[in-house]
């Protein structure tokens, strides 16, 4: 069916059909367009691909496709990659078919190269070198005069082909470099090694035993240490630890003197090689660092992980780095054993990681059993990587939630099932235009095809406030119809001036909103750009949003062109975000007027200079309520000056202001003293006591919770006027919400709550002396002293010895008859 559609031209069928395909089918239908040489197709699926695949995939694919085109089809295959689209084919052709073998490619380019163009360099006999086509060196050698470098040798050498490195050595006089044999150390090329000792005269560095030694080649380590005097480094046996090559391991220790480092065993417990972990701690004096116990965790090796916990637990341990590599590679096991042994804990990374490896098992036992709890990327890297499940789950039992990346990453990476979750239950970050800045235009149009009408509206807006031009072009032209009708007003907002142009130009509809968006936002080029080229205009939303928001130059331009103007809210808004200059331009300049509102906003988010200037050159005032609220979000400054310039607060506080009072009482901030402060220091009055009008019930066993930290500093500590305490107690009692017992009123010390609505007696005075604050001892034994038949007893003095209230007894002595001198003898002894 698709040779058919060529043959007969049909490349919109042949170009739909390629796009809903699966990856196996567009292999079968690529080839049959390079069989069939039909170019045009061709160029199509590699400018499609260019966006899509990896280069290393991308050149992969057309060198494939050259294979497939047949000799008749096969010099225009190879132009339209070279020619027309150099960046199609970054490699010239012959170097290509040279390192992969293809003789007859090689030959047929060669043949070809008048029409072709340049094809060839020194790549060509270097690759065809290193991959062993000795026939293709030759050939090269004998028809071309690109030659080869060092590099031909060396990577000869390399993978063991001693054929074409004697070969070389005879008919290039290039040479090698210390490489060659460095390289077929490492690979275990002995008779390489040998025949380059014996016959060339770069030899070796110490690279050449320190890999060989990495990768377990013991009869190349030990050659070299007989016949060669380059030697090798601490890397020798810190590499052959970190491989498991025990032998290697203590040849090394034996025979040479370069040891090792610390590494040895990091790297060695990391491989879960515990014999050579236990035969370094026993043999060398190289200690390991916390990186050991760290990698073992990470790469599930339980045993060694706890023969280091018993024998360097004190040392050196682990940091939290291993429970979250532990828990990113899925080892429960370990998991649970660190959970259970270590207190380094973990990190949010644990359950971020394990998520985006897919281990469910892990996240929910992390979620259960640790506090450490995840970010967003938990759920946006098991997107990316396509676990379902535990994006369901995490959506389900965590709220840290998601961003944009998890739809847009799932969409990348083909999870369409994920994809699918994410417009039905996280529609908000179904941002489409995150694809189509990946180049990923055909993912688009995949998303589309499977969404409801609505979720396609929903998903383009969506995009389109991302503000890409080239996305909202491409929805414009492929469809149209979803292009959301407030595009115009949406790309206002954000500033997107292109975006605005280009829907101006296509002829898309605008409002009003649009200006005044912009203006809101303070997006001075597109007001001008709309009142210069549309015809809708604003309202007077666009001055007072752009007063509020403070953009000044926004203003001037609408008040100099622009009719609309604004009313008293331009003001009002503008005063509450402390928006000074824009206010005195509105008021030098502007006919409207502003309300309470503007003091009573300024007040309350703590703008001075504009609570001051609407005081000095305004005369709407302010409310009750703006001050109240200054003091409620503690604005010293403006509390102070409108005490100082302001009638309003003359009545605070009243009733209703006992809770912003108490709140000032129980803070500890800097700003809620000196606020108190300023109110003691204004309000002139004396308390006098009065019997509460509470119940009696109420008045001996309760008083209210919100007091529990407040009376006492209320009289003792901040020295408020008696007025501010007696209107905090009637608060307290009366309401019956919150309260407390008489015990705990004496225990804390909260003298003026029991000297206001309890009768005093000698049990208040041993609850204090067990449990109070000195003031507040002192304080009810002065007014208990007075009254007849009072005596404060043994007990007391007892008391205030256990708590060792020393001054408290030298005052009690001092200025108390009802104790004598023998009784403190007696007490003290």
């Amino acid at each position: 069916m698709v040779r058919e559609s060529l043959c007969f031209g049909r490349l919109k069928f042949f170009q739909w059909h390629f796009q809903h395909c699966d990856a196996l089918t567009s292999r079968a239908v690529l080839k049959c367009a390079a069989e069939g040489g039909f170019l045009e197709a061709l160029s199509w699926i590699f400018a499609l691909w260019q966006e899509e695949l990896t280069p290393e995939d991308l050149q992969d694919m057309k060198w494939k496709t050259i294979w497939w085109a047949p000799d008749e089809h096969r010099v225009d295959v190879v132009r339209l990659f070279h020619e027309d689209e150099k960046e199609l084919l970054p490699t010239l052709p012959m170097n290509e078919a040279a390192a992969r073998g293809d003789l007859q490619m090689v030959q047929w380019l060669h043949e070809h190269e008048a029409e072709i163009g340049y094809v060839c360099t020194t790549a060509a006999m270097n690759r065809a070198a290193a991959n062993g086509y000795l026939d293709i060196v030759k050939w090269l050698h004998k028809n071309r005069s690109e030659g080869c470098t060092t590099n031909a040798m060396d990577l000869a050498a390399a993978n063991g082909y001693l054929r074409i490195v004697k070969w070389l050595h005879r008919h290039h006089k290039q040479g090698c470099t210390s490489r060659a044999m460095d390289l077929a150390a490492a690979n275990d090329y002995l008779a390489v090694v040998q025949w380059l000792h014996d016959n060339r005269s770069e030899g070796c560095t110490t690279d050449a035993m320190d890999v060989a030694a990495a990768n377990g080649y013991l009869v190349i380590v030990q050659w070299l240490a007989e016949n060669r005097t380059e030697g090798c480094t601490t890397a020798a046996m810190d590499q052959a630890a970190a491989h498991g090559y025990f032998d290697i391991v203590q040849w090394l220790h034996k025979h040479r003197v370069e040891g090792c480092t610390a590494a040895a065993i990091d790297l060695a417990a990391a491989g879960g090689f515990l014999g050579i972990v236990q035969w370094l701690d026993h043999n060398r004096e190289e200690a390991c660092t916390t990186d050991a116990m760290e990698l073992a965790a990470a790469n599930g090796h339980l045993d060694v992980v706890m023969w280091l916990h018993r024998e360097y637990f004190w040392a050196k341990g682990c940091t939290v780095a291993a429970l979250d590599m532990a828990a990113t590679n899925g080892h429960i096991k370990i998991v649970k054993w660190l959970d259970k042994h270590h207190l380094e804990g973990c990190s949010m990374e644990a359950i971020n990681g394990a998520a985006s490896s897919g281990h469910l098992e892990v996240v929910r036992w992390l979620n259960d059993n640790r506090t450490e709890g995840c970010t967003a990327n938990a759920m946006d890297l098991a997107a990316r990587n396509g676990h379902l499940k535990i994006v369901e789950w995490l959506h389900s039992y965590r709220s840290e939630g998601c961003t944009q990346k998890a739809f847009a990453d799932a969409a990348v990476h083909n999870h369409w099932e994920v994809v699918k979750w994410f417009v039905g239950n996280r529609p908000d970050v179904c941002i489409a235009s995150d694809l189509a800045t990946n180049g990923c235009w055909r993912k688009v149009d995949h998303l589309l095809s499977f969404l409801s009408p609505d979720l396609q509206k929903a998903v383009i807006e969506s995009s389109v406030r991302q503000g890409k031009l080239t996305f909202v072009a491409w929805i414009h032209d492929h469809y149209p119809h979803l292009l959301p009708p407030l595009a115009a007003e949406i790309a206002a907002a954000n500033g997107d001036l292109d975006i605005v142009r280009f829907l101006h130009e296509s002829h898309h509809d605008c409002s009003t909103a649009a200006m005044d968006l912009a203006a809101k936002h303070g997006h001075l080029d597109i007001v001008k750009f709309l009142h210069e080229n549309r015809q809708e205009g604003c309202t007077t939303a666009a001055m007072e949003q752009a007063a509020a928001n403070g953009h000044l130059d926004v203003v001037m331009f609408l008040h100099e062109n622009r009719e609309e103007g604004c009313s008293h809210h331009a003001i009002d808004l503008a005063a509450g975000h402390g928006q000074l200059e824009v206010i005195e331009f509105l008021h030098h300049y502007r006919h409207e007027q502003c309300s309470t509102v503007a003091m009573d906003q300024a007040a309350e988010n703590g703008h001075l200079q504009v609570v001051d200037f609407l005081h000095r050159h305004r005369r709407e005032g302010c409310t009750y309520s703006g001050p109240t609220a200054a003091i409620r979000n503690r604005h010293v400054t403006v509390v102070e000056y409108l005490y100082d310039n302001r009638p309003e607060l003359a009545s605070w506080p009243q009733k209703r202001d006992v809770p912003t009072l108490i709140a000032l009482m129980n803070s500890e901030d800097e700003e809620a003293a000196k606020i108190l402060h300023t109110i003691t220091a204004r309000r002139k009055m004396r308390y006098q006591p009065t019997i509460s009008r509470a119940p009696p019930a109420k008045t001996r066993y309760q008083v209210a919770k919100k007091g529990t930290e407040c009376i006492w500093t209320t009289v003792n500590v901040l020295k408020l006027p008696d007025a501010l305490g007696q209107l905090v107690s009637e608060y307290l009692v009366i309401d019956p919400a919150v309260q407390w017992n008489e015990f705990e009123a004496a225990k804390r010390g909260w003298v003026h709550w029991l000297t206001t609505f309890s009768r005093l007696n000698q049990q208040h005075l041993l609850w204090a002396a067990a449990f109070g604050e000195s003031d507040g001892i002192s304080h009810i034994h002065e007014r208990l002293e007075s009254e007849e038949g009072f005596h404060c007893g043994l007990e007391f003095m007892e008391l205030l010895m256990a708590r060792g209230k020393l001054q408290l007894c030298k005052w009690h002595l001092e200025h108390c008859h009802k104790v004598s001198f023998e009784d403190l003898i007696y007490i003290a002894t």
